[in-house]
Protein backbone atom coordinates (compact mmCIF):
# COMPACT_ATOMS: atom_id res chain seq x y z
CA UNK A 1 0.00 0.00 0.00
CA UNK A 2 1.36 3.39 -0.99
CA UNK A 3 3.68 1.97 -3.67
CA UNK A 4 4.06 4.15 -6.76
CA UNK A 5 2.86 2.26 -9.84
CA UNK A 6 1.64 2.66 -13.37
CA UNK A 7 -1.62 0.99 -14.32
CA UNK A 8 -3.79 0.64 -17.39
CA UNK A 9 -6.95 2.53 -16.43
CA UNK A 10 -10.02 0.55 -17.53
CA UNK A 11 -7.67 -1.94 -19.23
CA UNK A 12 -6.66 0.70 -21.80
CA UNK A 13 -3.35 0.37 -23.64
CA UNK A 14 -1.83 3.50 -22.05
CA UNK A 15 -0.12 3.38 -18.65
CA UNK A 16 -1.04 6.02 -16.04
CA UNK A 17 0.86 6.91 -12.85
CA UNK A 18 -0.75 6.35 -9.49
CA UNK A 19 -0.35 4.59 -6.17
CA UNK A 20 -1.76 1.46 -4.60
CA UNK A 21 -4.35 2.19 -1.93
CA UNK A 22 -5.52 -1.38 -1.22
CA UNK A 23 -4.18 -4.87 -1.86
CA UNK A 24 -6.94 -7.47 -2.06
CA UNK A 25 -6.61 -11.12 -1.11
CA UNK A 26 -7.17 -12.18 -4.73
CA UNK A 27 -4.04 -10.23 -5.80
CA UNK A 28 -5.87 -7.27 -7.29
CA UNK A 29 -5.29 -3.64 -6.30
CA UNK A 30 -7.20 -0.43 -5.74
CA UNK A 31 -5.35 2.39 -7.50
CA UNK A 32 -5.51 6.15 -6.89
CA UNK A 33 -4.29 7.78 -10.10
CA UNK A 34 -2.27 10.99 -10.06
CA UNK A 35 -4.96 12.76 -12.16
CA UNK A 36 -7.56 12.19 -9.42
CA UNK A 37 -9.30 9.14 -10.88
CA UNK A 38 -9.38 5.89 -8.97
CA UNK A 39 -10.12 2.29 -9.79
CA UNK A 40 -10.86 -0.79 -7.69
CA UNK A 41 -9.91 -4.45 -8.06
CA UNK A 42 -7.37 -3.87 -10.85
CA UNK A 43 -5.86 -7.20 -11.92
CA UNK A 44 -2.11 -7.58 -11.40
CA UNK A 45 -1.53 -7.87 -15.17
CA UNK A 46 -2.61 -4.23 -15.55
CA UNK A 47 -0.26 -2.88 -12.86
CA UNK A 48 3.52 -2.44 -12.96
CA UNK A 49 6.09 -0.72 -10.74
CA UNK A 50 6.54 2.89 -11.66
CA UNK A 51 9.71 3.61 -13.60
CA UNK A 52 12.29 5.42 -11.51
CA UNK A 53 12.64 9.09 -12.36
CA UNK A 54 15.78 10.07 -14.18
CA UNK A 55 18.57 10.10 -11.65
CA UNK A 56 19.90 13.47 -10.70
CA UNK A 57 23.40 14.24 -11.84
CA UNK A 58 25.77 11.79 -10.26
CA UNK A 59 27.73 13.29 -7.41
CA UNK A 60 31.31 14.08 -8.23
CA UNK A 61 33.88 11.93 -6.44
CA UNK A 62 35.78 13.54 -3.61
CA UNK A 63 39.33 14.37 -4.59
CA UNK A 64 41.85 14.42 -1.80
CA UNK A 65 43.71 17.69 -1.63
CA UNK A 66 40.75 19.85 -2.56
CA UNK A 67 42.11 22.65 -0.43
CA UNK A 68 45.49 22.28 -2.14
CA UNK A 69 43.76 22.54 -5.51
CA UNK A 70 42.09 25.78 -4.44
CA UNK A 71 45.42 27.18 -3.23
CA UNK A 72 47.17 26.06 -6.42
CA UNK A 73 44.50 27.73 -8.55
CA UNK A 74 44.86 30.96 -6.57
CA UNK A 75 48.64 30.84 -7.05
CA UNK A 76 48.24 30.38 -10.82
CA UNK A 77 49.29 26.72 -10.87
CA UNK A 78 47.17 24.10 -12.58
CA UNK A 79 44.99 22.28 -10.06
CA UNK A 80 45.40 18.55 -9.71
CA UNK A 81 42.89 16.36 -11.50
CA UNK A 82 41.27 13.23 -10.07
CA UNK A 83 43.68 11.13 -12.17
CA UNK A 84 46.57 12.66 -10.20
CA UNK A 85 45.19 11.33 -6.93
CA UNK A 86 43.65 8.00 -7.93
CA UNK A 87 45.60 4.89 -6.99
CA UNK A 88 45.75 1.97 -9.37
CA UNK A 89 43.95 -1.05 -7.98
CA UNK A 90 45.57 -4.35 -9.02
CA UNK A 91 43.30 -7.00 -10.47
CA UNK A 92 42.41 -9.90 -8.23
CA UNK A 93 43.95 -13.24 -9.21
CA UNK A 94 41.16 -15.68 -8.41
CA UNK A 95 43.32 -18.71 -9.23
CA UNK A 96 45.44 -18.21 -6.11
CA UNK A 97 44.23 -18.81 -2.56
CA UNK A 98 43.66 -15.66 -0.55
CA UNK A 99 45.23 -17.09 2.59
CA UNK A 100 48.23 -19.39 2.68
Amino acid sequence: VGARVEAQFAKASAWYPGRITTVHGDGSFDIAYDDGDSETKVDRQYVRPRAAPEAAAAPQPHVEGGEANAAAGAAGAAPRTPADTTATIPSLDTTQPVFS
